[in-house]
């Protein structure tokens, strides 16, 4: 039997159907038999796909980003477990600057950053399972 993933949400129900049976105390662990079945079309091991990829880009001084679904997707913030927006100086290492929760777009003021040129992404973050995205770089200069 081959269920529709329904952009993450049918794998995050499944976990949390799993916690109304331990209210106590939680799950010590979880066993999912059929997670590297790829000829079924099942496996997990590269990642849910939630159906959002993450844009970004500089307006005055603040970073806004934006989830994008993809076009007649089922995409839902339930998959996402929060953003992060990052900062690098030199295209390689970077600098976590801000963890914000989930929402389908928002900013970030850059205004306290040190003057000179920065990369600055935005990183979605899925919940357990689901793919996490990194925006394109953008860049900023003060």
């Amino acid at each position: 039997r081959i269920m529709d993933p329904q952009c993450g949400q049918v794998w995050t129900a499944s976990l949390t159907e799993s916690n109304k049976y331990f209210t106590a105390s939680a799950l010590p662990f979880l066993q999912i038999a059929t997670w590297n079945d790829y000829n079924e079309g099942t496996e997990i091991e590269s990642g849910i796909d939630n159906c959002y990829t993450v844009s970004a880009h500089v307006d005055g001084q603040e970073l806004k980003w934006a989830l994008d679904k993809a076009e007649g997707a089922s995409a839902s913030l339930t998959t996402v477990s929060h953003l992060e927006i990052y900062d690098s100086h030199d295209g390689k290492g970077l600098t976590l600057l801000a963890t914000v929760p989930p929402a389908a777009d928002g900013s970030y003021s850059l205004a306290n950053l040190s003057p000179g040129k920065h990369e600055l992404y935005a990183r979605m973050v899925g919940k357990n399972s689901i793919l996490n995205r990194l925006s394109s770089a953008v860049d900023f200069s003060k």
